[in-house]
């Protein structure tokens, strides 16, 4: 017994950098193929996005918070969250969110619906949270209402 709990912390940690090496493949080779489709844009940083509507209001500033709704999806289609879901919008301070979230949500005038395509690195990379493995591509379903005052 005492073996197996002093060998699990090195199993566990190598178990998760494979599943990390394996998503990180996944989540490249699906960005490369994503990026050839028609209306998916690309941005400097290797956040893809398409727009679904285009809206008219002002855009985010990196310190504002944004009225929005959003569900949070894994490749496979498993929701990890969603605003939609609970019925209610959220407010987030763009100062508090994964990179790729808060570029993507600058770029969006407000009104707006796009989908974000998250490489792990504007995610949340090696680390595992709330459900998602290591390395995980996120995909995030946004629609921005208002600029928070």
């Amino acid at each position: 017994m005492n073996k197996i709990l002093s060998d699990y912390p090195a199993d566990y940690s190598a178990r998760q950098a494979e599943i990390a090496e394996k998503n990180l493949k996944t989540a490249e080779a699906f960005l490369a193929e994503n990026k050839t489709k028609s209306g998916i844009i690309t941005t400097d940083s290797g956040l893809q996005y398409r727009i679904i509507k285009q809206g008219t209001g002002e855009k985010a500033q990196p310190d504002a918070g944004v009225e929005l709704d959003y569900e949070l999806t894994l490749l496979d289609g498993t929701v990890i969250d969603s605003s939609y879901a609970r019925g209610e919008h959220s407010t987030f301070p763009l100062s508090s969110v994964i990179a790729g979230f808060k570029e993507g949500v600058m770029l969006m005038p407000m009104g707006s619906h796009y989908i974000f395509y998250i490489h792990p690195a504007l995610g949340y990379g090696a680390n595992a949270a709330g459900g998602m493995e290591p390395n995980s591509l996120l995909v995030f379903n946004v629609e921005t209402y208002s600029i928070a005052k």
